[in-house]
């Protein structure tokens, strides 16, 4: 018979969804820096800046999560 450790399941889908609400989060924000506002020609280098900054951190998160993922990298 399986024994199931439903604890470490509940964990991990904890986790899913807080990472899962992080990204949603980060795309949310990184759409709303970049995108330029109404009334405006063009969008500030300050708001550039960070919108971009936000991208950066969700490719290292990509990254992360491909790591963790493909098990060649875990000599």
């Amino acid at each position: 018979m399986v024994n199931v450790d439903w604890l470490a399941l509940l964990k991990v889908a904890g986790v899913t969804i807080l990472a899962a609400t992080v990204i949603a989060a980060l795309m949310s924000l990184s759409n709303w820096l970049l995108t330029v506002p109404d009334g405006r020609e063009a969008v500030s280098v300050s708001r550039r800046i960070l919108g971009l900054g936000v991208v950066g951190v969700m490719v290292l998160f990509l990254l992360f999560g491909l790591y963790l993922m493909i098990p060649y990298f875990h000599h």
